[in-house]
């Protein structure tokens, strides 16, 4: 254990990870709102043009 440098310690990793995971989930929040959006303008393209 005392060799290991894939052994984290307790200290600051885990605010890393936290960010971490923070990031992700803004990532996805973020790319399900982009692909609403262009689900939408699609839509309302084919509206526009078929209307």
């Amino acid at each position: 254990m005392v060799g290991n440098p894939k052994w984290p310690p307790q200290g600051d990793d885990n605010d890393k990870n936290i960010i971490r995971q923070l990031l992700y989930l803004f990532a996805l929040f973020f790319f399900l709102a982009l692909l609403r959006v262009v689900m939408g303008m699609m839509i309302g393209l084919r509206f526009w043009i078929g209307g």
